[in-house]
């Protein structure tokens, strides 16, 4: 049997359910991947600085509004238009950027974890059999 919760992507799932969360599935929007993006620190580098300030892990809105202040910035610096950035793709700490017609992200894909003792592990670093 599979089970899968939306919830099962944010830590506060294993640490109300406990043993409880063990081999549920769920999404997550971010994930801190060590791989150096097109725009900005890593999302690992991002989590360690933003742990070492506050103390805390960062939650996928603190990795997006971070994505966003490196995307900004790298456009001023970059000089490009309103309608250059609509058609920009590159990458961040959160993965690919890229915007459709209407200015919706459609270069992001979220992640599926595994509650595998006790912590939150990606679908694609689990072992495989």
């Amino acid at each position: 049997m599979v089970l899968g919760a939306v919830a099962a992507g944010i830590p506060a799932f294993g640490q109300e359910l406990g043993p409880a969360a063990e081999g549920v599935l769920g999404p997550v929007q971010w994930w801190p991947a060590a791989r150096t993006p097109e725009v900005g620190p890593s999302g690992a580098e991002f989590a360690r600085r933003y742990q070492q300030h506050t103390g805390q892990q960062p939650s996928y809105v603190a990795a997006q509004a971070a994505a966003a202040g490196y995307l900004a910035h790298a456009a001023l610096q970059r000089g490009l238009a309103a309608t250059d950035v609509a058609r920009w793709t590159t990458s961040t700490l959160l993965g690919r950027f890229a915007l459709d017609a209407a200015w919706r992200q459609v270069g992001h894909r979220a992640t599926t974890v595994r509650w595998q003792h006790g912590r939150m592990v990606p679908l694609a670093h689990q072992p495989t059999h």
